[in-house]
């Protein structure tokens, strides 16, 4: 006679049952095989819960590629970048297309005010830039193939671009103003009249004192 199934050979048969290719056994297994089956239902249940070996998921972001250094700033492209603008909307609106001389302020203040000329024929500038310091004459030097291709993008013909520094003055600037006109002859008239007075002063300052006059003009 057959033996009623326990409950552990019952739940062995349905887990044989999911298992693919396997079919219950048709006959009552025993206690042991029971068992066992209930093992192998175990492992099944924890292998699915716990893959033994989970897929190792593919990088979904890849490093970045570095980026290039970019270049330092130098002074020359400092000044055009400051500079150049205001230099040819200024030779823009003022000189061309007819020519003539201005004077434009640089940026930084520091480096002075720029006197632009610029002399036109048959439609070609030729323009020439005075500085006011050693500074300013190199950068703009340094930067003038930069302006001149600046020009001629704009349908600017440009013949020559020059550059020039203002020569200094010989003359002190603390110098006495009066000093080698005292003889009047050089003086102008306002330095003639003071003389004029100062001499006057002295003539009576010595009437008053008693002194000769003829120590008046020595």
């Amino acid at each position: 006679p057959a033996h009623p199934k326990t409950a552990a050979a019952a739940q062995a048969d349905a887990a044989l049952a999911q298992l693919p290719g396997q079919s219950p056994v048709p006959t009552a297994p025993t206690e042991s095989t029971a068992t066992a089956l209930t093992d192998t239902l175990v492992a099944v249940q924890a292998a699915g819960a716990n893959p033994a070996a989970p897929q190792s998921s593919a990088p979904t972001a890849h490093a970045a590629a570095p980026s290039a250094p970019t270049p330092a700033s130098t002074p020359e492209a400092d000044f055009a970048q400051a500079n150049h603008p205001s230099i040819i909307s200024s030779m823009r609106g003022q000189l061309l297309p007819n020519g003539g001389a201005m004077r434009i302020r640089l940026d930084p203040p520091e480096l002075g005010a720029l006197q632009v000329s610029v002399h036109m024929r048959d439609g070609v500038m030729t323009a020439s830039f005075q500085t006011s310091n050693d500074q300013a004459t190199q950068l703009l030097s340094h930067s003038l193939s930069q302006l001149k291709h600046a020009l001629e993008s704009q349908g600017i013909g440009v013949e020559r671009l020059h550059v020039e520094q203002t020569a200094k003055s010989d003359t002190p600037s603390n110098a006495d103003p009066h000093a080698g006109n005292q003889d009047g002859q050089n003086a102008s008239p306002q330095q003639q009249e003071q003389q004029r007075r100062e001499l006057l002063k002295r003539m009576w300052r010595k009437l008053a004192l008693g002194d000769d006059p003829l120590d008046l003009v020595a």
